[in-house]
């Protein structure tokens, strides 16, 4: 599992994880080989030129392995109105989709009144990615410093370049990660969200 903060882009073969999403997109596109992950800014002005970085990412790190579907996992808070999320939310990952060259996918929009974490996890042949969150005032998160050459993440900078580049490692070339969660309350666990809850988007 690797976990990505806003504006990362990364790839795990078994599970993405999204720290506090409220006003960010948790993003994951499924190939046959694994997940590539963008977890998507609340900077929504930014968001297009990001989604074209990321798609160049997945292009890149999908190393020849098939599409599958991307996800969009966000939450109503992402915008000020709420009867605005889902048409926007959707036109978003209708971006990404054309970005990576697939006709839709799925997507969940969260309605807690608290930011979530989010996992997606594989489960590969043929069967869609578990979809797992909790509110934030039930998580801890663990962090590492890591140099930034020896991560898979990277970040999608609004400004600079041309594709996600490396994180920022300061004076001491080690930059912080999540590197695992812990819940707060082990009784209750992760929610898993419902197929059902899963909508389809086409472009």
């Amino acid at each position: 599992m690797i976990y990505l903060d806003t504006k990362m882009c990364g790839y795990d073969d078994f599970g993405i994880g999204f720290p506090s999403v409220e006003t960010c997109m948790a993003i994951v596109v499924e190939t046959t080989g694994g997940l590539i992950g963008w977890h998507a800014s609340s900077g929504t002005d930014t968001y297009f030129g990001g989604a074209v970085k990321f798609g160049q990412y997945v292009e890149r790190k999908r190393a020849g392995a098939q599409l599958v579907q991307v996800y969009g996992i966000s939450h109503v808070h992402r915008f000020t109105k709420e009867s605005k999320a889902k048409k926007e939310i959707i036109r978003q990952l209708r971006s990404v989709a054309a970005e990576v060259g697939l006709r839709g996918g799925s997507y969940a929009i969260l309605e807690g009144r608290d930011a979530e974490l989010v996992e997606l996890r594989r489960n590969g042949g043929g069967s869609p990615c578990d979809v797992h969150y909790a509110a934030n005032t039930r998580v801890t998160y663990n962090k590492q410093h890591v140099p930034p050459s020896a991560t898979r993440h990277r970040t999608v900078h609004p400004a600079l370049g041309n594709k996600p580049i490396k994180l920022y490692g300061g004076d001491d070339d080690r930059a912080p990660i999540v590197e695992s969660v812990s819940l707060v309350d082990m009784g209750h666990g992760l929610h898993k969200l419902k197929l059902s809850d899963l909508k389809h988007f086409r472009r």
